[in-house]
Formats: C-alpha cells, structure tokens, sequence
C-alpha cells in the first residue's frame, strides 16, 4: 500500500491528527482533506483519482463527548482563534455552559447541536455522496488491527502515542440522552457497529 496513491478522509474527532502523524512518519504517500482542502471539493474531484480511500469511524457517543470538550477547551482559551468565534457565538448563543446544557439542547433540538460545529455533523455526512453512497473504500476503527495490517505498519511503535489530547470528565449520559444520540447518529452507529 505504500507506493499508491492514498488518500485519507479525516473526519474530525476521529483520530485524524494522530492518522495523519503515522502516515508521515511511514513515508506513506497520502493526502488529507484536513484543514488543507475543502471537503466537498475531495469529495467531488479527488475520491476516483486515488487507488485507495480510507476514514476512521469512531463511537458516536464517545465523539460527540469528545467534540463537546475539544469546543470548550479551544472557546475558552484567552486568545479565541477567529475559526472558533462562530463557535464560541453558538455556545453563548444557546447557553451552553456545561455538557448537561448541550444533552438538554439536544434534547429539545438536536438540528441546533449538529449546526455548532463540523466536530457533531454525523460521520457518514463526510463520506457519502449526493446519491447518498459511500466513497471511500474502507471505513476503519481506531481499535481494530486491520488499518495497521492493511498498511503494514507496526502499531507497538504508537501504542502510547496520542497526539490531540483534549481535556476529557467523566460524564453522566441519562437513557434519554444516549436514545436521542442513537437517533440523531443512527447511520453513525450502524456503520461503527459493522466496523467493530
């Protein structure tokens, strides 16, 4: 796999960054849609001229726990970075002061909570086209072997390596809540599911 051209769908709080540092660090002739292109330009114009396409699909209740601390941790830093001010309006917006305030929103309307950021768009929205069909050739799993074996790569040499460390509590999920996740992510979770 390493003499073709690859090309990975990074979707974000997926372990994208990490992907991308062990695919360099193997000299793995690749390109992400991360932060350097538009996505719906991969999408468009990229997918058919690689000959292989990959993502990472993650548990949607453990990402979208994830996205809410990564927003928090980059809105409430001294220096806002212009890309997180739209954000930052959004959670002020809807009071948004801890994670129980945004499982109420999601609660009461999820369409809002899915609009706060790239982070809670649901997994399958990167990678299916407009006639709602996936394009990448394979979806992967963080904790499964078949990325490194596909790949060739030994996983001991980053085993302990985590390369985008958000702040992460411990966090209380009522049945309704975890319910109304399956619903708003139900595509997400079929996917994970097959992929586990």
């Amino acid at each position: 796999m390493n003499n073709n051209k690859v090309l990975f769908l990074h979707i974000p709080k997926t372990a994208g960054t990490f992907i991308n540092y062990v695919l360099n660090n193997e000299n793995i002739n690749f390109i992400c849609n991360y932060k350097n292109f538009n996505h719906k330009l991969i999408k468009d114009m990229y997918v058919n001229n690689y000959n292989f396409s990959f993502t990472f699909f993650r548990c949607p209740i453990e990402r979208f726990k994830s996205a809410y601390f990564y927003s928090i941790e980059n809105i409430s830093k001294n220096e806002i970075q212009p890309e997180w001010l739209p954000i930052y309006n959004k959670f002020k917006q809807y009071n948004l002061n801890n994670f129980n305030d945004l499982c109420n929103l999601l609660l009461l309307d999820s369409s809002i909570v899915l609009s706060l950021s790239d982070s809670f768009k649901p997994q399958i929205d990167w990678i299916i086209d407009d006639n709602n069909k996936i394009i990448v050739n394979k979806i992967y799993n963080i904790n499964s072997d078949s990325f490194w074996n596909d790949f060739n790569i030994d996983k001991s040499k980053y085993n302990k390596l985590n390369i985008n460390v958000s702040k992460k509590e411990n966090v209380y999920l009522s049945q309704n809540v975890i319910n109304k996740l399956k619903e708003v992510y139900k595509r997400d979770f079929d996917i994970y599911n097959n992929i586990l």
